[in-house]
């Protein structure tokens, strides 16, 4: 098995696959950084801190800012004052934001379920299972970098 030409391979059908997905204008309406956000501060039960999310989606405080500040023009976010410190401001999703990421939602699910039922219940599964597969090798790929990382600190340190 040449890996080189096979991962050339598997990475060029998962740009011509992005390429030709007809939602992906649908998804557009959402910028940069927006939809992370957006599922993000759905999932959580209690508005969040700015600081919270930039280290939750691993994103820079000034990404986040500028994201936050998109979403706030759009009306899909608010920052409140924080009740006991006013220096800390929360953020959530507005009714309008919440409606915007729940409609995005039905449509992205209504479409991968139309393209599943076109691929069959077998080889949907076995795209499932590969996938989480090579995330799990992934995961396990930068746990062992960062623990070398770690140790190669600690023997600088020495």
């Amino acid at each position: 098995m040449d890996e080189v030409q096979l991962a050339e391979e598997i990475i060029q059908a998962m740009i011509q696959m992005l390429k030709s997905d007809p939602k992906r204008q649908d998804v557009r309406r959402f910028s940069h950084g927006e939809l992370q956000t957006m599922n993000f501060l759905m999932d959580q039960e209690i508005p969040q801190l700015p600081g919270q999310i930039s280290a939750s989606l691993e994103m820079s405080s000034a990404r986040v800012a500028a994201v936050l500040n998109r979403l706030e023009e759009k009306g899909w976010v608010e920052r409140q004052i924080h009740p006991k410190d006013r220096r800390k401001i929360w953020v959530r999703l507005t009714e309008q934001g919440r409606a915007e990421l729940e409609a995005s939602r039905r449509e992205v699910h209504e479409y991968i379920g139309g393209v599943l039922r076109i691929l069959g219940e077998r080889d949907a599964r076995e795209y499932l299972r590969i996938t989480k597969r090579m995330t799990a090798i992934l995961k396990q790929q930068a746990a062992e970098e960062l623990q070398s990382r770690l140790e190669g600190e600690d023997q600088t340190d020495a």
